[in-house]
């Protein structure tokens, strides 16, 4: 591992928003698939909804019909969800 990669990994661990935002829209969906850190997943969904809100909109809902991460990714999945299609969010709301 050279310099640049140990920085890169530096930056990931202490930094994460700042690394997410780096990424491209593929990169952040591979993060939120992963579901390894909650809040990096976190970030990582919250800045692929600012960029494209129909792009979140899937992984939103993935992670609130499995149930999947914890109580505060859930939230911001909601959150999220809502903000593009209300009627969805609530419905899955409902169903739990």
């Amino acid at each position: 591992m050279d310099s640049q990669d140990k920085a890169k990994a530096l930056d990931r661990t202490i930094n994460h928003e700042t690394y997410i935002a780096r990424m491209n829209n593929d990169e952040l969906i591979a993060v939120i698939n992963r579901l390894e850190d909650f809040d990096e997943v976190t970030t990582a969904l919250t800045e692929l909804s600012i960029r494209d809100k129909e792009l979140a909109g899937p992984p939103c809902l993935k992670i609130l019909e499995e149930s999947l991460g914890d109580e505060f990714l859930q939230a911001v999945a909601f959150h999220l969800l809502y903000e593009f299609d209300n009627e969805k969010a609530k419905r899955v709301i409902t169903k739990k």
